[in-house]
């Protein structure tokens, strides 16, 4: 089965601030960190969730632009976890 990576480059859409998105990047990825909060936004390519099924993956690709971010999501590199 395929997996994903939800990505993120720091990109903002037009209509939405970067104040808003960062707020809403700490609920949705439950950041309390504000140096990693910082990182995340600095314009390098980050992994924001790895190794998602396609279902969970296009929910946080939903949730995040929904919110003004612009990601991406990528074929995972991760190994598949192996059934219990």
């Amino acid at each position: 089965m395929k997996r994903f990576d939800v990505t993120f480059k720091g990109k903002v859409m037009p209509q939405h601030s970067p104040e808003q998105v960062k707020a809403g990047f700490v609920e949705l990825f439950r950041i309390q960190d504000p140096a990693m909060l910082e990182e995340i936004f600095s314009g390098e390519t980050v992994v924001l969730r790895s190794n998602l099924d396609r279902k969970t993956a296009a929910e946080y690709f939903a949730k995040a632009n929904k919110l003004g971010a612009v990601v991406e999501l990528d074929s995972s590199t991760a190994r598949p976890r192996e059934p219990v």
